[in-house]
């Protein structure tokens, strides 16, 4: 399984994520098809971790770390506005009152740009510290990471610091066996851990994440076909569709 195919497989995913966070909020129990709505949301979570592995990956493979850091940049900035449209519209339902920025929390691209940080910190300062034999400077080494971890989870983006750190643990994980637990941990402390008292749904959600890991055991390490800036362009794209359609459906505009 190539990058092109597990990027077809997350969008499509997050597509379906998306569509049950508004069917969800409008009716928890809604049916699609004659099952419960929820279940696109247990669907959903196979997007996430392969999004995760995937910048992994691209950290590793990129020519230019400080481009890459850049794209991942400013396509957070770009879809913080349509994030903010959609989700600020379905959280306010019945009552669709215009949000155009919101700060209490920010898109997943945000995530995935901490996470690449992360990394690029880590493989910039290592270097450092391997030419200078500062035998103590891992303490600051390990503590910008957390700093950066932490920025995740202060500003509240998508996932947070769990899935900046998801990010970072695929990339330093040398080997597939360690990449699949790294991502069964990872899935627990997204998943399960943090509201155990919604453990039935969240052990749903869980199971839904663990398929991704059967896709990323998958992978054959080839890129496929190059279509980098539909897969950026795709995420604040479907959320102003999905916006449209929730709008229209509703019959409620959501601007006055």
């Amino acid at each position: 399984m190539d990058v092109f195919t597990l990027k077809l497989i997350a969008v499509l995913t997050m597509f379906i994520d998306h569509a049950g966070a508004a069917l969800t909020q409008t009716s928890p129990y809604a049916p699609v098809l004659g099952f419960s709505a929820l279940w696109l949301r247990v669907i959903g979570r196979v997007a996430f971790p392969i999004y995760a592995f995937l910048i992994s990956e691209g950290c590793r493979h990129t020519g230019n770390m400080k481009k890459y850091l850049l794209r991942l940049g400013l396509f957070a900035l770009i879809s913080e506005i349509p994030y903010d449209i959609f989700f600020g519209g379905v959280r306010q339902f019945p009552d669709l009152t215009p949000v155009i920025w919101d700060f209490t929390e920010q898109n997943v691209f945000f995530t995935l740009f901490l996470g690449a940080l992360a990394i690029f910190w880590h493989e910039t300062d290592k270097r450092r510290l391997s030419e200078s034999g500062d035998k103590f400077g891992w303490v600051s080494h390990a503590a910008l990471l957390a700093v950066i971890f932490a920025l995740a989870e202060a500003l509240k983006t998508d996932y947070g610091a769990r899935g900046a750190m998801l990010i970072f643990a695929f990339y330093i994980s040398r080997n597939k066996a360690a990449k699949i637990i790294t991502g069964l941990a990872g899935l627990y402390a997204l998943y399960i851990y943090p509201d155990i008292y919604e453990y039935p749904f969240n052990a749903q959600l869980f199971a839904g994440g663990t398929v991704a890991l059967i896709f990323i055991a998958l992978y054959n390490g080839k890129p496929g076909i190059k279509a980098r800036w539909f897969f950026y362009a795709f995420y604040p794209a479907h959320l102003l569709a999905l916006t449209l359609v929730f709008a229209l459906t509703f019959a409620q505009p959501l601007f006055h």
